[in-house]
């Protein structure tokens, strides 16, 4: 008996299964009707191990492991799901050894181990946490790629935004040396290309506003996901420790255990570590930021602030034209309050990881010492932070699939 593969048999499963890791209440009956009608191309291969043959009177053949006969039936288990196969539309069976069936079943316990018929039942809580986990981690990986793309979408805008305002600035300008008394005709041409530019900004202003709700709520749920990848990560850990101390631990507990950490292991590549080193001064807890790819400074990490903010020494210190998306009212060490432009950081890179597109207030004055500003929640928002003051350290966590 030659060995056959599995992959088109998981494929034909997901017509009655939901994604990999099928619960075991497959739905057969779309299977056993293309098996039965001997569809056209239907082929079913599920291990290249040895296993039970079935041959049908229509041609095909299942492979699996006979669980059960009966006058009328054959059982079939097919890994992740049973088959049942009227007697009538069987013509032979060939049978494995006992021993390639042990082996069989073995191999079909790694390959779906968070199937529910192969999680030990003191772990089906553990099991079913991870399968969930794993769904999210490929919801999140889909929410990546879109954040991807608003992200562009929202640098163009900018862009756009900019050469919009230059052009409202020099249609005021001609608008300013046109009167109607003397062209009417020219006086009109002008009103309405400032109203026309005026028109797409408002337009362009609501497309933003829309795109950047919509990124953070994205960004939202990928932080969601990385948080709780993390917090299972450090439980699971933890528990497994616990359980491989224990005296007389199940054999079969600690397999699941070993196959669940090397799945996480893989996992856990797609979320980026980062360590930087922290600074304190004046009570201040201070982190180097490179603010658009050229100028570092001394920033105070804030996890209350809205806002990263920058002073106007700093924003000079960038000797670049930051266009002003709005103005926040903030209130300065002095108790004052006043208005602030908010701009737009093409890049803020903190360590080795960078962000683009953060929102920036500037405040007046400077804030004394080696402070250029605060690192508020427009870049940490965007990681899973961990501020560890007491090793001066700062964590943050990314995912990256």
């Amino acid at each position: 008996m030659q060995p056959v593969g599995s992959i088109r048999f998981r494929m034909v499963l997901a017509h009655g299964s939901r994604g990999r890791y099928a619960r075991g209440r497959i739905d057969m009956t779309r299977i056993q009707r293309a098996m039965m009608n001997g569809a056209a191309g239907f082929i079913l291969l599920v291990t290249p191990l040895w296993a039970d043959r079935i041959r049908l009177t229509n041609g095909r053949t299942v492979e699996g492991i006979i669980e059960k006969e009966e006058a009328d039936k054959v059982l079939v288990n097919l890994g992740v799901g049973s088959m049942r196969i009227a007697r009538d539309q069987i013509r032979s069976i060939e049978r494995a050894t006992p021993e390639d069936m042990a082996v069989l079943q073995r191999e079909w316990q790694d390959r779906y181990f968070l199937n529910d018929r192969y999680i030990p039942a003191s772990m089906t809580a553990l099991g079913k946490e991870f399968r969930a986990l794993a769904d999210r981690c490929a919801d999140a990986a889909k929410q990546k790629s879109r954040l991807g793309e608003l992200e562009a979408k929202l640098r163009q805008l900018e862009a756009d935004n900019q050469t919009l305002q230059k052009q409202a600035v020099e249609a005021s300008r001609r608008l300013t040396s046109e009167s109607p008394t003397r062209d009417i005709r020219r006086y009109n041409e002008a009103v309405t290309a400032l109203n026309t530019i005026r028109a797409r900004q408002v337009v362009d202003q609501d497309r933003h506003a829309s795109m950047q709700a919509e990124r953070d709520a994205t960004g939202a749920g990928i932080m969601g996901y990385t948080r709780g990848f993390l917090d299972f990560a450090d439980r699971y850990r933890r528990q497994s420790a616990a359980l491989r101390a224990r005296a007389g631990a199940d054999a079969t507990e600690l397999r699941f255990l070993d196959l669940l950490e090397k799945r996480l292991a893989d996992m856990e590549k797609a979320v980026s570590t980062v360590v930087v080193k922290l600074r304190v001064a004046g009570g201040n807890t201070l982190v180097n930021v490179r603010v658009n790819g050229k100028v570092d400074g001394w920033f105070v990490v804030d996890t209350g602030a809205s806002l990263m903010t920058l002073t106007e020494p700093f924003r000079a210190r960038l000797g670049q034209d930051l266009a002003t998306r709005r103005d926040v009212e903030v209130t300065l060490a002095d108790g004052t309050t006043r208005k602030a432009p908010v701009v737009s950081l093409s890049t803020v890179r903190v360590g080795t990881t960078e962000a683009r597109d953060i929102e920036a207030a500037i405040l007046p004055g400077s804030a004394g010492g080696p402070v250029d500003g605060l690192l508020g929640m427009s870049f940490l928002g965007r990681f899973q932070i961990h501020l560890d003051v007491s090793r001066g350290e700062l964590i943050l966590h990314e995912f990256k699939p």
